[in-house]
């Protein structure tokens, strides 16, 4: 449906208002990196790429601030380190995802001794098992989603392994992808 002069009028002064424009300058050097942005979406990829970047130094700043609820929850845990979180998380962040699908994740196993400590802590003497305090760091599990022909999540596999992922009876313990807000 073609504009009216007034909504071709209205349409520009919104933009000069509220729209600001960035220019990118190409030499003839980024000739196929011009051409890979122009294939890929042209200012709407550049955007995705800013937000994602954005998305990542928000979550470094806030695990490394001690104000990030997932990362704290972790290393109460399973005394999982700031630095193999981010180390973790870089790697779910460069998920190349094939089709728009995410196909990398994290997740958290807690060591046996943990669990027992936990246990004991959430339940009182009744439950106390004896447990080795040198065997209280669990790991970080990373991992590769499936997907069945329609599309449906067909589950999570463990990359060292390729075992299908089972989270830890912890149920609030989430699994981590590149969408997880972080807080």
């Amino acid at each position: 449906m073609a504009m009216t002069d007034a909504q071709r009028a209205a349409d520009a002064k919104y933009k000069r208002e509220h729209v600001a424009t960035v220019s990118v300058r190409f030499y003839p050097a980024d000739a196929r990196l011009r051409a890979y942005v122009r294939e890929h979406g042209g200012s709407t990829l550049l955007k995705d790429l800013a937000r994602d970047r954005m998305k990542a130094d928000l979550d470094r700043e806030l695990v490394e601030s001690g104000r990030s609820s997932v990362f704290d929850e972790w290393h109460r845990l399973a005394l999982v380190s700031a630095d193999a979180f981010l180390d973790a998380l870089d790697w779910v962040r460069a998920d190349p995802r094939p089709d728009g699908m995410r196909t990398r994740a994290m997740g958290l196993s807690v060591s046996p001794d943990m669990d027992r400590k936990l246990t004991a802590q959430l339940g009182g003497e009744m439950y106390a098992e004896p447990y080795d305090e040198s065997g209280l760091a669990g790991r970080i599990e990373l991992l590769t989603a499936s997907y069945s022909p329609t599309g449906e999540l067909a589950g999570l596999y463990r990359r060292r392994d390729g075992r299908l992922w089972s989270p830890c009876g912890w149920a609030h313990t989430p699994t981590v992808d590149a969408t997880t807000d972080l807080r």
